[in-house]
This record gives C-alpha cells, structure tokens and sequence, in this order.
C-alpha cells in the first residue's frame, strides 16, 4: 500500500529509453514494392500525471526511418538480377502525448499524441553491380523535406521498483501525415513514413 501511495504522489517523471525502429514507407505509384528499414530510436523522456489515471508527456529521441526497394537490372552476361536500394532518413524527433494509465506497481497505459520530427540526415545508398557500377552513398539531407509530423498511438507497461525509479516497455505506431518529398527530390509524388517501435526505458519519479 505505501508503494502504491508513494506512486500517485510521485507526479513527475524523467527517463531514459531506447528501442528499435520497423520503418518503412506508403509510396503510392512511386515504386511498388518497399521493405522496412530496422533502425534505432533512443532519447530522453519527461511524463506528468495530471491525476491518478491521466498522463501527459514528451520525449526527445534520435529516430532511424526509411525503406529499401528492389531495383532490377541485368547483368554483364546478359542475366537479370536484383540488388536492395535504401532509401534512409534520420531525425531528431519531439514526442507529445497524453495517455490513459490504470495499475499502481505494474500499471498499464494507452498513449495517443503527435510526432513532429527535425531532419538530421538523409542519404541513398545503391550497392556495387559487378560489372557495371561501384557502390555509391549519395546525401540528399538538402533535398528531402526538412520537417515530418506523424500521428502515435502506443501501448505499455510500467513496472515499480523500489525507491523513486520505474522501468517501462512499449510498443508503438507511428503515420506521417506528411511527405518526405520536395520540388528537388521526387517531385509530385508522395513519400509518408509509417511503422512499429518498440522500447525500453528506465524512468525516475519525483
């Protein structure tokens, strides 16, 4: 029962967390068949209960998004082939939600809330073509759209520990409602990141 109380009393929070990225990309007609991009998202966190049930929070994580594609050539003997394209983006990404919390030593919580996202660096890696071309990495980070906003919802646990210090899990999904492209980098198409991630974090209460 002291825990519990000492819980609820506790309305702050600060943490660390960091996961894993399954990213990947609506690309409409622009190319017909993606797979994910399996990157990281690690960063800070800051969580208010506004009361025993109701939360509010932001966070602050490096986040690795993209996609891959096939693309299909022949080779120097005249054979096809196919070689994975990655189409990569990362971004300093700012978390804002407010969820539903229920449990005091091992609670669970449902979050929904919006992502906007600050570009830090994108590029295009193309591998080797034995024959016909080296490996090439080319930075596009000044052509793609410098800002993303998606829209989350996630599901998690957190567990008590003794003392002031918490450790949570979650998964969560992420859609962009914006697109990656610009004039300079696919113009007139339509590139959305969507996916999963999954965390781990380790929060201290105050």
């Amino acid at each position: 029962m002291a825990l519990s109380l000492q819980t609820i009393a506790q309305k702050h929070s600060i943490g660390l967390k960091s996961g894993i990225n399954w990213a990947n990309a609506n690309t409409g007609d622009l190319i017909k068949n993606t797979s994910g991009r399996k990157g990281l998202n690690a960063g800070l966190s800051y969580r208010y209960r506004i009361n025993n049930n109701i939360n509010a929070g932001a966070e602050m994580l490096y986040s690795q998004k993209g996609f891959q594609t096939d693309l299909n050539y022949v080779d120097a003997d005249g054979n096809a082939a196919t070689i994975d394209m990655e189409f990569n983006y990362d971004y300093l990404s700012l978390p804002l939600k407010v969820g539903f919390e229920k449990g005091n030593t091992i609670s669970t919580f449902v979050n929904i809330g919006v992502v906007p996202s600050i570009l830090l660096h994108a590029e295009t890696l193309t591998p080797a073509i034995i024959g016909l071309a080296e490996a090439s990495t080319v930075d596009v980070t000044e052509n793609v759209a410098q800002f993303d906003f998606a829209g989350l919802a996630e599901f998690g646990v957190n567990f008590q520990l003794p003392g002031s210090f918490a450790l949570s899990t979650s998964v969560a999904y992420q859609h962009s409602f914006t697109t990656v492209t610009t004039s300079e980098y696919f113009r007139g198409q339509r590139i959305n990141h969507y996916g999963l991630s999954l965390s781990l974090g380790v929060n201290y209460l105050f």
